[in-house]
């Protein structure tokens, strides 16, 4: 397998819903297509973002939708009720996650009184894939491989890392750095076999805040920043927003953190080797 990996944002946004209106960094929660040139792609977490992403899925043709989980809390949930393919007999759906519950929680979320729609009613196909903890999965039907690796984050949650001959992308939306001193799964889909070109990192605090939420669950962005770049990593990109962060202070960010990339809502990277275009 040899191809451009292709990264577009969804969703960006962190915790269960923005508070503020945002046009330049996008309100939805986290969604991440990943693709390979002429492959179909895939989409990290339901977060709110999996709705547009899925309209636009749809319009493209694809019916048959890979959603790869991190973990269930609502942020990335949020896209469940009103994903379209869900309620359309022409698709199927299959989740894949490191996690027993996910099938359950699912299915709870989606009954009364929480919603109108059992999920015995939907119409779609619909499978769930329990993988163990961590592992790497060739996926030559999707043109690339898939590793994965548990990280530091309250209940659990999933690190992916994709790639496709020298091309690769680590996915890691909601992580603690500084819960423990070592972060051995997370060095390894950074390093392994080879540095990763992007990674697409928690950086929800900045380094002031983070006394006032520890346990919280998630890193500043300097954290994110110094960790990937000891990992050997090509570009780190920060994600998961803070959901009061305003585009004034988002900017603000981002003017201090060069050559640190910030992600928005919309943007899309190609990834080639090392090389990065955005």
């Amino acid at each position: 397998m040899d191809g451009v990996l292709q990264i577009r944002l969804w969703g960006v946004r962190g915790n269960s819903a923005p508070f503020q209106a945002s046009t330049e960094f996008g309100n939805h929660t986290t969604c991440i297509e990943v693709g390979v040139d002429g492959f179909p792609s895939v989409l990290v977490d339901m977060g709110s973002g999996a709705v547009p992403a899925a309209r636009d899925f749809l319009a493209r043709g694809v019916r048959q939708f890979e959603i790869f989980q991190t973990h269930l809390h609502m942020d990335h949930l949020l896209g469940l009720f009103s994903f379209a393919p869900l309620y359309s007999a022409e698709c199927g759906v299959r989740w894949h996650a490191a996690r027993p519950d996910l099938e359950p929680t699912v299915k709870a979320l989606m009954a009364p009184p929480l919603h109108p729609v059992p999920f015995e009613a939907l119409a779609a196909r619909v499978g769930f894939e329990v993988m163990p903890s961590q592992g790497v999965r060739e996926l030559p039907e999707l043109g690339m491989t898939v590793s994965w690796a548990p990280v530091a984050h309250p209940q659990g949650c999933t690190a992916y890392r994709f790639d496709s001959g020298s091309s690769a992308v680590v996915v890691a939306t909601d992580v603690e750095l500084g819960a423990v001193s070592v972060h051995p799964g997370l060095e390894r889909l950074l390093r392994e076999p080879y540095p990763a070109g992007l990674a697409l990192m928690d950086g929800t605090y900045t380094d002031e805040e983070l006394s006032r939420h520890a346990g919280w669950g998630h890193s500043s962005w300097t954290q994110a920043r110094d960790f990937s770049a000891r990992c050997g990593v090509g570009r780190m990109m920060v994600m998961h927003h803070h959901p009061a962060r305003t585009d004034e202070e988002l900017e603000e960010l981002v003017s201090a953190a060069e050559p640190v990339r910030w992600a928005r809502e919309g943007g899309m990277v190609r990834l080639s080797g090392n090389h990065t275009a955005w």
